[in-house]
């Protein structure tokens, strides 16, 4: 097995574990692990990986757990983030403004790599993984707190993308 097909295990492995703590730690705290944005934008991307793209094997599998896993967080998002009482203007707004995230967020990824004449997504991939570690540093101080997160996540994300 070459370094190459090693290092991209190693960091597939990385962003499945991400991942998996994201949807552990949304779980126990009962609160959206990971900025929605960075959510609609990864479940985007990974769908344009699937459904656009042509390849196999271990990478196409890898995708499609991502995949999985992104819309397990998004459900997470939908459960933990949604308002239980409309008091105000952004709770009414809520189911309105997601939509419109999602349609942006699925889009994003779509137009970059057309507009770049990018069809392996890399310069997506690039992108959004810079907003999210952006989103992500906004969500916690946001919130004040680690709720939804833990430095286990921030590892795994930061060998995952290194």
């Amino acid at each position: 097995m070459s370094l190459e097909v090693i290092l991209k295990l190693f960091l597939w492995s990385c962003w499945t574990l991400a991942y998996l703590l994201i949807i552990r730690r949304a779980h126990l705290d009962k609160v959206p692990g990971m900025p929605f944005p960075a959510t609609c934008l990864n479940v985007s991307w990974e769908g344009m990986m699937l459904f656009e793209h042509e390849f196999g094997g271990v990478g196409w599998i890898t995708v499609f757990i991502w995949f999985a896993l992104d819309t397990v967080i998004m459900v997470q998002y939908f459960l933990y983030a949604r308002p239980t009482n409309v008091t105000t203007l952004a709770d009414a707004l809520f189911w309105p403004a997601s939509l419109a995230m999602v349609i942006v967020g699925v889009g994003t990824p779509i137009v970059l790599s057309h507009a770049f004449h990018n069809p392996s997504g890399l310069i997506a991939a690039y992108f959004q993984n810079a907003l999210m570690s952006i989103l992500f540093c906004g969500m916690l101080l946001r919130r004040d707190s680690i709720r939804g997160q833990s430095i286990y996540v921030a590892l795994a994300k930061m060998l995952g993308t290194s």
